[in-house]
């Protein structure tokens, strides 16, 4: 007989707080170079997390297909989307001078080629730099679907839900263990697949809490939320995640899961702010679009400000990555911020009218 797993109705303005969030500390870290070892450990676990707690074994366990199929749907076809549109826009992007001074135009056939690396998980352009972990989330859950689904088959054939456990902790820790060698020395597999190996960890953290812990909101506790912000702030004075760059360490799981219960605890105090939590709601339901557009006005304000304000006509200011003046990061946030609220909200402004021209039509 096989053990049910918790059901209960997800709380999902709370999740979308913490996304919000989460969002917010990813535009930190790419305008704060001095909370980056901080906010790292962190800022894009929480989104591996809350992929896994989403994740309804009742719903999917048996149905890895189906599980796969949504993966691919949300993750890696608007990744795919977003880097034709980028690679189309390639060449005009050299013209207004809206890349970096070292790229160079694409041919036909390089534009073509450019497409195809871009829609098997394995796009290179600068301002699509925050995509890169929509493919490697999506190969993740799909892995973990798999696993899942053949740990409900032992534990049907055998009835041990302690068997069951084995089968997805086994192969979870050896993805893992071999990823980090990989991510330590910067080997790269197609499709990133070193990455997934290292965060697939991340996303079981919050299967295993929504399947066999239940609700976690029980389990918050502003107090030790607090401890754990403190703990954290005093590791990250010597240690930091950063797997796209291989920067990883022994320990980071543990460290990282501390910081995510923070972070959770944070979510949980910022609903008693009406005003504020509406603004982190709004933020995490529209995060997907804030960690694309927030990088591209990052890059445009930086554009700016080489050669407006710093009259830097040969573009080696602009190169510097992720911002151009680390000693500006008020003036970034201050800017950068609203200005991607603003940009996401006319965004989801012509999405509504081109669905409500479709529906008229179709009516």
């Amino acid at each position: 007989m096989m053990i049910e797993t918790k059901e209960f109705t997800l709380d999902r303005q709370y999740w979308d707080t913490v996304k919000g969030i989460a969002i917010l500390c990813v535009i930190i870290g790419h305008t704060c170079m001095w909370a980056q070892h901080y906010i790292y450990l962190f800022h894009l676990q929480v989104f591996f997390f809350a992929s896994g707690y989403f994740y309804s074994e009742k719903k999917y366990g048996d149905r890895p297909l189906l599980n796969a199929k949504n993966k691919l749907k949300n993750l890696w076809l608007p990744y795919a989307f977003l880097y034709i549109i980028a690679i189309l826009l390639h060449n005009p992007l050299i013209d207004m001078g809206l890349q970096p001074s070292t790229y160079e135009k694409y041919s036909v056939i390089e534009t073509i080629s450019k497409i195809l690396l871009a829609v098997t998980g394995n796009g290179a352009e600068v301002l699509l730099g925050p995509a890169w972990f929509l493919p490697v989330l999506a190969i993740s859950a799909i892995l973990l679907g798999f696993i899942i689904y053949i740990s409900r088959l032992v534990e049907k054939w055998i009835g041990s839900f302690l068997l069951k456990l084995l089968v997805q902790l086994i192969p979870i820790i050896v993805m893992a263990v071999v990823g980090y060698p990989m991510v330590l020395n910067h080997v790269k597999l197609f499709a990133d697949i070193q990455l997934c190996f290292e965060i697939i960890p991340f996303i079981y953290m919050g299967y295993f809490c929504r399947n066999y812990i239940g609700d976690i909101c029980k389990y918050l506790d502003p107090v030790l939320g607090l401890i754990a912000a403190l703990i954290t702030f005093y590791i990250s004075r010597f240690e930091w995640v950063d797997v796209t760059i291989g920067h990883v360490f022994k320990y980071m799981y543990i460290c990282c899961a501390i910081a995510i219960y923070m972070c959770l605890c944070l979510a949980a105090q910022v609903k008693n702010v009406a005003w504020i939590n509406r603004v982190f709601e709004y933020m995490g339901i529209n995060s997907m679009a804030i960690m694309i557009i927030h990088f591209i006005v990052l890059r445009v304000f930086d554009k700016f400000l080489t050669l407006y304000i710093f009259h830097d006509v040969s573009g080696q200011l602009y190169d510097r990555l992720p911002v151009a003046f680390e000693e500006l990061w008020p003036v970034y946030l201050v800017f950068v911020v609203p200005v991607t609220l603003i940009c996401v909200m006319i965004w989801n402004g012509i999405k509504f009218k081109v669905r409500e021209n479709l529906w008229k039509k179709n009516k």
